[in-house]
């Protein structure tokens, strides 16, 4: 039941929402006044910035150049999993659905969840699981407390997939890294921290720091 419990809140996102059928206007109004203020937070300044932004400010050339590092990586990292998804037979969604799905932590997620995910339209979501389905990848079932809501989950023949496709991709990442000196690290890193909304003040924060001295 908990594992229920928790699927559910996944699917429609608010733990205070009321059963389907059983919905109340209390829980209701929560909800919207939930939404409002998500709404609010998001217009509020941000509490983490650019690690970098003395040097953004500063000397706009060397930000640059951090930022040139980060999306080189980025795009051998993403060229590294698309190559190796596809010498498994999956092609770069298929990989990344397959991902997403295996990774949830109750185990199965609603399709329209599995396209935010991915940043897809749900209609596109739903064909990128008939394509993992066909390949006996993943299986999909009914939410319990709403049999309007499907759900995904990765089959056993789906991890292993992606076990190999993880082996291929930790052994061209390691070639890869052997490239990068350490300013080249920490140069990505301080730009992935922003990406990620990383506090100045904290552990991780410092730490790049340290590397880009």
């Amino acid at each position: 039941m908990l594992t229920e419990v928790r699927i559910f809140n996944e699917v429609y996102g608010w733990e205070g929402l009321a059963m389907p059928g059983n919905r109340s206007t209390e829980n209701l109004d929560t909800v919207e006044q939930a939404a409002a203020a998500d709404a609010m937070s998001a217009d509020a300044p941000a509490t983490s910035v650019d690690l970098g932004q003395d040097v953004r400010q500063q000397d706009f050339g060397s930000y640059l150049t951090r930022v040139a590092e980060a999306r080189y990586v980025m795009r051998k990292v993403l060229r590294i999993l698309n190559e190796s998804s596809k010498a498994h037979g999956l092609d770069a969604l298929e990989h990344q659905a397959l991902v997403q799905i295996a990774g949830t932590p109750s185990g199965a997620v609603a399709i329209h969840a599995l396209a935010d995910r991915l940043d897809i339209v749900p209609a596109f979501g739903s064909r990128i699981v008939k394509q993992l389905e066909s390949k006996s990848l993943i299986e999909r079932s009914s939410l319990e407390a709403d049999k309007r809501v499907t759900l995904t989950s990765v089959t056993e023949k789906g991890l292993e997939l992606l076990r190999q496709i993880d082996e291929s991709v930790h052994y061209q990442m390691a070639y890869f890294q052997r490239g990068l000196n350490p300013r080249d690290r920490a140069s990505a890193l301080a730009i992935f921290a922003f990406y990620v909304g990383e506090p100045t003040d904290s552990v991780v924060a410092e730490a790049i720091r340290g590397l880009l001295v």
